[in-house]
């Protein structure tokens, strides 16, 4: 684990804040560990299933459903 690893936490403590103070409900879940793989799944899946994802938008408004799709799909 370097310094960088902390970045992202640090700007999302600093935003969560921002957000207290202005008086919204803020749930605050950290996550530190290398992304590259659920990253790389979660492309791998938009393009099998959406070939024509550069020209049209796929409906993929909630990342946490299609994610799961992506390891039932991918994983088993």
């Amino acid at each position: 684990m370097c310094v960088n690893d902390g970045r992202s936490t640090i700007i999302g403590e600093s935003i969560s804040r921002l957000m207290l103070f202005l008086g919204h409900d803020v749930l605050k879940l950290n996550h530190l560990g290398d992304w590259g793989t659920q990253f790389g799944m979660l492309i791998t899946h938009l393009q099998d299933k959406y070939p024509d994802y550069r020209t049209v938008s796929p409906p993929i408004g909630d990342l946490q459903s299609f994610y799961k799709v992506v390891l039932l799909v991918l994983v088993t």
